[in-house]
């Protein structure tokens, strides 16, 4: 079984058990809700890295994921996409979200 076959099962399982639905672009998506945080990172140009909740998402399941900026939609709440990080293999991506009024 190779690495890529793993993750996705992996994930899979976990989007079946925990799973919520992401909505983007009129494309809807069942991914990982990983965390919900909020910190504040002190940089030179201010507070940086405001997040408020992150997901886990295989990146096959979209025909275009979101990507920074862009707003996804999960429980009727409004996010924007403030990072992106893509796995090595290009199979899974994390995103951090911040709540958009």
């Amino acid at each position: 079984m190779s690495l890529a076959t793993e993750m996705d099962a992996d994930i899979d399982s976990l989007k079946t058990e925990i799973g919520i639905l992401v909505t983007s672009s009129a494309a809807s998506v069942t991914c990982v809700f990983n965390r919900i945080e909020r910190r504040l990172d002190m940089g030179d140009a201010g507070y940086l890295d405001n997040r408020d909740a992150e997901i886990v998402t295989v990146l096959g399941d979209w025909a275009t994921a979101p990507t920074v900026n862009d707003r996804v939609t999960i429980s009727s709440i409004g996010y924007r996409v403030l990072t992106r990080q893509d796995s090595v293999n290009g199979i899974l991506s994390t995103m951090g979200l911040s709540k958009s009024n």
